[in-house]
């Protein structure tokens, strides 16, 4: 009889998709959407309109004030009307963040600070990105577009390069022009840093020669303006990105790691690096006052747990260098200026996003090998900064991992093993 029938756990995976694993999710015979919304539910201009926000925020096409803001209010407001039965998902992903910029901004409010201050506006602009970002991650392959248009976005940044941005006596570090977004030296490195992280993990993951070895190369060029902004902190993380993506794919493709280690030896031995070497040679000595900053903004810190001290108050005193600095930090920032309602959010933020990162390389999702490096990375970047966190690169990053296994795009599955029924008669098809 029909309600005495048993079946097969992939039938009930299949009548139940939202149970289906993130391997499942994404492999090539499933055609049932994942997230009961239309396959076109976010359109592909909405992707674009997104990058040309970005393009007008670092190159100021349209300078008039807050009309980026506005754009990505629209943006997001589109985007949330267009989800439908997918807008709970998007929610619950991205709700840590957002009330972390909420609680944020609330407590800058009772200490009586202007939401337009210069701390205080990238985090509604942040808001709104995480919105737009999450909405644009159930697109397939939004990471890898997004990735392609950084590196287009970094190649147009280069008529700007400053390399005398920083000069002291023992090195010279570079920047952009001061009209330009990403200017600072840090921030530069920042980015191409997270092109050269994704190039690396492309080189690693692809089974095209020809997009390994131009992978190869862009990454090289990528570390080499890195190198020229002379940035420790950025070098630190794409290292340690690097190890985690060599690390997970050694076992399964060794001659890409081979073929790494080899391009790397000899675009180091050719001298290309001699004086990027050089520069960082004669800053490693060199005190970045980070170590000296961070107890005193820990003090600070316990002082005052609950309410913080207010972002005009975010910088502090160190007696050793005699001067007024922040904390550059992003746990140590949010502490300091907001409290500890703030920064448990945003500790959950990102240990959410670093568990989801394993969870989908050991599920085998697609993507997977590009989560755990790029994230680590980000979170690398993060600690040495006070609000790279923000950053567009960083918000697309944590958006797909944390958006691992759904898609608004109808891919099909199959099961595994044919389909048992009570009578021991057997289904191959769906």
């Amino acid at each position: 009889m029909m309600s005495n029938t048993r079946y097969s756990a992939p039938y009930q995976a299949r009548s139940r998709p939202w149970k289906v694993d993130a391997h499942n999710l994404t492999s090539r015979r499933w055609r049932t959407n994942s997230l009961g919304a239309r396959r076109d539910a976010i359109p592909m201009f909405a992707e674009y309109a997104y990058y040309a926000i970005i393009l007008n925020a670092i190159f100021g096409y349209i300078s008039v004030p807050l009309v980026g803001a506005g754009m990505m209010a629209g943006l997001a407001a589109f985007c949330i009307s267009r989800l439908g039965p997918a807008a709970g998902r998007v929610w619950a992903t991205i709700w840590i963040p957002l009330a972390c910029a909420a609680a944020f901004l609330m407590i800058q409010t009772i200490h009586g600070e202007s939401l337009l201050d210069p701390y205080n506006r990238p985090f509604l602009t942040w808001a709104l990105t995480l919105i737009v970002a999450q909405c644009l991650a159930l697109r397939r392959r939004f990471l890898h577009r997004y990735a392609v248009a950084s590196m287009v976005i970094g190649l147009l940044m280069l008529p700007y390069l400053n390399l005398e941005y920083e000069v002291t006596s023992e090195y010279q570090r570079a920047g952009l022009d001061a009209s330009i977004g990403y200017s600072n030296g840090n921030a530069l490195a920042g980015w191409f840093g997270f092109c050269c992280v994704y190039a690396i993990v492309l080189a690693i993951e692809t089974k095209r020669t020809l997009v390994r070895l131009t992978s190869l190369a862009f990454a090289a060029g990528f570390l080499f303006i890195v190198g020229l902004t002379v940035s420790r902190g950025t070098l630190v993380g794409i290292a340690l990105a690097a190890a985690i993506a060599v690390c997970q794919s050694l076992k399964r493709k060794l001659l890409p790691v081979l073929l790494l280690t080899v391009v790397g030896a000899i675009v180091v031995s050719s001298g290309i690096f001699d004086q990027v070497i050089g520069s960082y040679a004669a800053r490693s000595g060199e005190e970045t006052g980070r170590l000296l900053t961070w107890p005193v903004v820990i003090q600070e810190f316990l002082g005052s747990p609950l309410p913080g001290t207010g972002v005009s108050h975010a910088e502090v005193f160190v007696a050793e260098k005699g001067e007024m600095v922040t904390p550059h930090n992003g746990f140590l920032f949010i502490a300091l200026t907001a409290g500890i309602v703030p920064l448990v959010l945003f500790t959950a933020y990102w240990w959410k996003a670093g568990k989801r990162a394993f969870d989908a390389l050991k599920a085998g999702a697609i993507d997977a090998p590009y989560f755990l490096p790029l994230v680590l990375y980000a979170f690398v970047i993060m600690l040495f900064t006070n609000q790279a966190f923000m950053s567009d690169w960083t918000v697309v990053t944590l958006a797909t991992t944390l958006g691992a296994g759904t898609t608004l795009q109808s891919v099909r599955w199959r099961p595994t093993a044919p389909l048992v029924y009570a009578n021991n008669s057997t289904a191959r098809g769906i």
